[in-house]
């Protein structure tokens, strides 16, 4: 079906519902598809997908914000003040109206999904995390609370806002989701890990606790002095259990043992025992376990960004419907829904180029013989590909040579200047060389402005594009930054193999030829030595019977 139709137009609504509700194994195997994933990438970057998008990340950010650096600069400034946050009227409709956002987005989540879907996605669970706490801080504003809780308030939002900003990443963009993903998956494998060995050194700091500080440190008792820094560090935190949890959980990340700067009798003996199990043999259990897990969840979690995205599919449509429901002018009649949907079977039928989606563009330094027909639709470009390999089309003006070239090259032959772009400016095809020193000197001196010109006009296009939710953005930038890959991640490792795997063929088809030569030419050598031994011989034959002739006369 993805030769017919590359950019998945062909599919629908429906039929992305049924893959969506379709149970976990065969929904898997549906998501490898080039087809299904082609046109998720597609429905991914229109324009209200882009609209959409943007929103979820400019909320965030202003959330973001808002806690990172408003609140927190507010509540320096008015530390004194019993009523807690302190919050300007423009910052509060910026965070009513993004909070209102987030709700809507979480509706329509849970709406599209199932329980369990929605549960066993950790993002969600950041979501109402994060929506628990932010109505907090509105009830914040309106009532007295501690300065402690708001404190520890403000904190958790922090922390959570930020979490929140990098699952939202992770949706839009394939490799972030893929690492986002493992790091789930491997925090979900460590549970047991993480279990047992806080039991551990919750025994140790029990051990630490009972055998108490070395001789010549005295625990204080009652009316006592606290003990210095210096006598807490060299032993006195065993005096209180709770600063025994803390020294021995603290020994677990640093790596700074207690105890073995000299001999402090049993204590000593449970620092070598805690550095045993805890420096040697947890560590490098845990160094394994994250190494194979990763490689383990590494294609699950490419399974995960396809599955996000065809739940976010879903739920533009739903967002669709509910907007069309509140403002029924957005609705399509039956007639105009019926006329767009045969206008879609007739473009079906017809098979047009625009199944097809752009072809692939061409590396003009390193020729790689693809079929130019691809570009049969645009006449410029293919006489263009036609013409620089040497084909029946006469050379373009050059005006056309320059723009197509622009639609049809790898962005690696225009950034930076190639050796194909210069040729091409030049009017010269690919197994020819410029040979007047003119042309090639105006090649390069136009092919260095084409380059400055598209660095200076690449900022402008990127913010334009941000200020345009990515309207404005050009379709390879979208591809760049939306697009998840087509091919598994398997079938591209298997595809790597299979082209290392031809190339070493290669290479040891170039030994066996070069050894063959020379075998060739040492078989002739040795030939040719043979041969002049032999003439040798029958030299020396001759000269022996002359001199036997001679003696004898």
């Amino acid at each position: 079906m993805h030769e017919k139709d590359r950019v998945g137009y062909t599919i629908n609504h429906h039929t992305l519902s049924a893959a969506r509700d379709t149970p976990d194994e065969n929904r898997a195997l549906i998501l490898r598809g080039k087809f299904i994933r082609a046109a998720l990438n597609r429905l991914a970057v229109t324009p209200f997908a882009l609209l959409v998008i943007f929103l979820d990340l400019i909320t965030q950010i202003v959330i973001l914000w808002i806690y990172s650096f408003d609140i927190d600069q507010n509540r320096n400034n008015n530390s004194g003040s019993p009523n807690g946050f302190n919050l300007s009227l423009s910052s509060r409709a910026l965070l009513y109206l993004s909070f209102g956002w987030v709700i809507f987005r979480e509706g329509t989540q849970i709406y599209s999904s199932s329980f369990w879907a929605y549960v066993s996605d950790p993002s969600n669970i950041i979501d109402i995390i994060q929506i628990c706490l932010v109505s907090f801080t509105i009830a914040t504003l309106h009532a007295s609370f501690q300065q402690d809780t708001l404190l520890y308030l403000l904190i958790c939002c922090i922390g959570i806002s930020w979490a929140r900003l990098i699952f939202i990443f992770s949706n839009i963009i394939y490799s972030v989701k893929v690492f986002v993903s493992a790091l789930v998956s491997i925090t979900r494998k460590l549970v047991p890990f993480l279990f047992v060995t806080a039991i551990i050194i919750m025994a140790f700091a029990h051990m630490y606790y009972a055998a108490g500080p070395p001789s010549g440190i005295k625990c204080p008792y009652g009316s006592e002095p606290a003990l210095n820094d210096d006598k807490y560090v060299e032993g006195g935190w065993t005096c209180e259990l709770s600063d025994s949890y803390f020294k021995s959980f603290t020994m677990l990340f640093n790596g700074e043992f207690a105890f073995f700067d000299k001999v402090s009798g049993v204590s000593s003996t449970l620092s070598i025992i805690f550095a045993c199990v805890i420096g040697i043999i947890l560590l490098n259990i845990l160094i394994a376990v994250v190494n194979d897990s990763f490689v383990k969840v590494e294609g699950n979690s490419e399974n995960a960004f396809w599955l996000g995205r065809l739940r976010f599919v879903n739920e533009l449509t739903d967002i669709k419907k509910f907007l069309e429901s509140l403002f029924p002018c957005w609705n399509q009649s039956k007639s105009e829904q019926k006329k767009n949907e045969l206008d879609r079977l007739k473009m079906i039928a017809s098979n047009s180029a625009s199944l097809q989606g752009k072809p692939s563009r061409h590396k003009f330094s390193c020729w790689d013989d693809r079929n130019a027909d691809e570009w049969k639709h645009s006449q410029n470009c293919y006489e263009l590909l036609d013409w620089y390999d040497g084909g029946d089309s006469d050379k373009p003006a050059f005006y056309i040579r320059l723009f197509a070239f622009f639609q049809v090259a790898q962005w690696s032959e225009i950034l930076p200047p190639s050796e194909g772009f210069r040729k091409v400016i030049a009017g010269v095809q690919r197994r020819e060389n410029i040979d007047s020193r003119i042309l090639g000197i105006s090649a390069w001196g136009f092919s260095l402005l084409v380059f400055v010109t598209v660095c200076a006009l690449t900022p402008i296009i990127f913010f334009l594009g941000l200020a345009s939710c990515g309207v404005l953005w050009p379709a390879e930038l979208k591809e760049a930054v939306f697009f998840g890959p087509l091919e598994p991640k398997q079938v591209q490792v298997q595809k790597n193999d299979i082209t290392d795997m031809e190339a070493k063929l290669l290479k040891m088809e170039k030994s066996l030829t070069e050894f063959k030569t020379a075998m060739e030419s040492f078989k002739t050598t040795t030939e040719s030595s043979v041969t002049d031994q032999k003439e040798i011989l029958a030299l020396l034959r001759a000269v022996t019977v002359s001199l036997e002739s001679h003696s004898k006369h």
